[in-house]
């Protein structure tokens, strides 16, 4: 191979390597049209449970010409109103479409396991109020990513102690984007 065919070869690949590593360094939206917002205000059936001022909001990037990153971001201000020691849960998973199927995104809280698969907030007084917030972003600057967080599963419970797990004094609910 001549010289020349070598130093040509070699120009392509660094040239493809700098490609690459330009694409994968690709920083999140810096700026975000808000295309929907939920509300999650909602009460369990004993009512000892609830939660206020609280929302899931729907990004997508402000971009022309190119798949936009996604977010999705949530607010919640989960109550307590029961018996002493009592206990309200939070759980929140979004999930994903990439036109075929949807795939679980992200948890919140992240452990399965720990409390049961749930943000844990007990009161001694059984009376208090506890703010949790999450985000889940896709970063979609790959070729041909179509991925969109698209659906949201939210569940609430009310338990009269930390030791019980969460089970009938529930609200479970399913928010989409899109879906005033």
């Amino acid at each position: 191979m001549t010289q020349r065919r070598m130093l040509t070869r070699a120009t392509a690949a660094v040239a493809g390597l700098v490609l690459v590593m330009a694409a994968g360094s690709t920083a999140y939206a810096k700026n975000w049209k808000t295309y929907d917002t939920d509300s999650l205000n909602r009460t369990v059936p004993s009512q000892k449970a609830y939660s206020t001022g609280s929302s899931m909001v729907w990004q997508n990037e402000k971009i022309r010409g190119q798949v936009p990153d996604v977010r999705v971001k949530f607010a919640v201000n989960l109550h307590v109103d029961g018996a002493r020691n009592s206990c309200a849960w939070l759980r929140v998973i979004t999930y994903q479409n990439n036109g075929f199927k949807r795939t679980q995104s992200k948890r919140f809280p992240a452990s399965a396991s720990k409390n049961f698969g749930y943000y844990r907030f007990c009161q001694a007084s059984g009376k208090g109020v506890k703010s949790y917030t999450g985000s889940d972003e896709l970063n979609n600057h790959v070729i041909n990513n179509n991925n969109n967080i698209d659906l949201a599963k939210v569940s609430i419970c009310y338990t009269a102690s930390k030791s019980r797990a969460p089970s009938g004094d529930c609200y479970a609910f399913t928010v989409k984007k899109g879906d005033y």
